[in-house]
């Protein structure tokens, strides 16, 4: 297996960009473009399928394993701030910082392109999530904390409301 990692906001300006790491060593193994641009990009090894989204997240893209685009699917625009992404089997899972007057959150999509959920994050203090990931049915956020001025990560748990 390797590491994929995105270039969104690099110093070179590259949107398209990703390489490929050896995730012992973090040596770079190959960088290439892609033909649509993406801020984020997560790989289901269930469906041997990558997902990621364009821009401020109004647009999904979704590439077979060997990275050969798919699809696209236009969803509505978030107000939130594009962050990370994980995809497992079931699900494309954003994690969206605060912006403006819109507050942080995870945003869920099907693979087919659907809306299923946007689910608030309520933090005490000034967290800007970056990434999340799933592992074994928990949820991680990795984030920044400003007022203590380091990175974090954050396991999530859910409230249901009646």
């Amino acid at each position: 297996g390797s590491l994929l990692v995105t270039h969104c906001q690099s110093p070179d300006g590259h949107y398209y960009r990703y390489s490929l790491g050896n995730p012992e060593t973090f040596e770079i193994t190959k960088t290439e473009d892609l033909e649509w641009p993406f801020f984020a990009m997560a790989y289901s090894p269930e469906r041997d399928a990558y997902a990621s989204a364009e821009w401020a997240g109004e647009t999904l893209d979704y590439w077979d394993g060997e990275l050969t685009h798919l699809r696209s699917s236009s969803v509505r625009k978030p107000g939130s701030l594009a962050q990370g992404v994980f995809c497992d089997a079931w699900g494309v899972y954003f994690v969206r910082s605060a912006q403006d007057t819109y507050g942080s959150e995870f945003r869920i999509y099907d693979w087919e392109g659907e809306f299923v959920k946007s689910v608030p994050i309520v933090w005490e203090g000034n967290i800007e999530p970056e990434t999340l990931c799933i592992i074994d049915g928990t949820v991680y956020v990795i984030a920044n904390d400003w007022d203590q001025n380091c990175g974090a990560v954050y396991t999530v748990s859910f409230e249901r409301n009646s």
